[in-house]
């Protein structure tokens, strides 16, 4: 999510970014996501501040007036909404490609800021080779297992997985 990111990086306002926030979240369909919730709660308390491309519209004498007032409350709101960012771009900040769909869809669920266990699948042509894999695996810390279905052999590996990376 870039706008999480300006916001981190101080690109954008607190209060410009709860507002891009709330939409960008919303049309996501996460009306009830707890960060959502608390950046929704923001945006209303601001509501009434031109931010961005409004501001053009208005007096400068208007703007001059409320800008101290914008500027307070987007420090008073700056804690929790840059706390809300960082929680979003962990848990959607993922690359645009096939792995980054699939940790989008695991944190959708998951608390990305836990371990997981995490099964790897590796089928073979024979038994043989299913346990030469286990063997492998298991000697780098996986746990392994042996299975056959309708004849086709797997090798699984479960390990440990810490989703602490920074997404790019």
């Amino acid at each position: 999510m870039e706008v999480a990111r300006e916001v981190l990086d101080r690109r954008s306002g607190i209060l410009e970014g709860a507002r891009a926030l709330e939409t960008c979240l919303f049309r996501c369909g996460l009306e009830d996501d707890a960060d959502l919730i608390i950046i929704r709660g923001v945006d209303s308390e601001s509501d009434r501040f031109p931010l961005g491309k409004a501001r053009e519209n208005w007096d400068p004498k208007a703007l001059a007036e409320l800008d101290p007032e914008i500027k307070a409350s987007g420090e008073y709101y700056r804690d929790v909404i840059e706390e809300a960012c960082r929680r979003i771009v962990v848990r959607f900040g993922y690359p645009d490609d096939a792995d980054g769909d699939a940790l989008r869809r695991v944190a959708l669920t998951a608390d990305m800021s836990k371990p997981m266990d995490i099964d790897f699948a590796v089928a073979v042509p024979d038994e043989a080779w299913a346990n030469d894999v286990a063997r492998v695996v298991a000697s780098r810390g996986y746990a392994t297992k042996v299975v056959s279905e309708a004849g086709e052999w797997t090798a699984i590996a479960r390990n440990a997985w810490s989703p602490h990376m920074t997404p790019s």
